[in-house]
């Protein structure tokens, strides 16, 4: 019996097709029993070293440093070929000020050692963490967080707000006041780019 190409909205067919690494024609060309597609794989954190992810996370409590803002950069380097997904990012201040959030694509300063949650999987994080007291900003903003004084502040709430930082870029977290503490955590996942991920 001859099967026809029933399902005429390409880019699912062509999601299959790049997320399986498939390089035949359309992998579900019918609504019968072959669009079972389901993806939901992620069953728990415990499970992620399974799909071959890593997860890290850093933290800073810098002290004031006269004339200076703080700063904590988290930046994936351009030849990684790293994927990584931001998954929580906590900020807080002793003194009231506007913490800016914006990417950067140079780690500089003081290299943190991340904590690895899951010493099963990759063993050290190709993305680099760090931390400076030199004013630095950031080169596109993406957000503005007003902090009241001795107040802290959690950024990513679910799934959909997580960032993601492909190679040649980096996320930045940078202080508004001067002379002041910076308090910061970010939690965040890493793998291989698949070949079909690549651009």
């Amino acid at each position: 019996m001859a099967v026809y190409n029933e399902i005429l909205v390409g880019r699912l067919n062509n999601f299959l097709k790049k997320y399986l690494g498939m390089k035949a024609q359309a992998p579900a060309p019918q609504l019968s029993s072959e669009i079972v597609a389901g993806f939901n794989i992620d069953a728990g954190v415990e499970l992620r070293f399974l799909q071959e992810w890593s997860r890290f996370g850093a933290a800073i409590n810098v002290a004031p440093t006269v004339g200076q803002t703080n700063t904590l950069r988290l930046v994936n380097p351009a030849l990684s070929n790293i994927i990584a997904v931001i998954e929580k990012i906590s900020i807080g201040v002793l003194l009231a000020q506007v913490v800016i959030i914006g990417s950067s694509q140079v780690a500089n300063g003081t290299i943190l050692s991340p904590y690895i949650f899951d010493p099963r999987g990759q063993l050290g994080s190709l993305v680099q963490a760090s931390f400076t007291t030199d004013s630095a900003g950031a080169t596109r903003i993406l957000a503005e967080i007003s902090l009241g004084a001795t107040s802290q502040q959690d950024l990513i709430f679910d799934t959909n707000q997580e960032i993601t930082l492909l190679p040649n870029s980096g996320l930045i977290i940078t202080g508004g006041l001067a002379n002041s503490n910076l308090i910061a955590s970010i939690w965040w996942r890493q793998r291989f780019l698949e070949e079909s991920e690549r651009a």
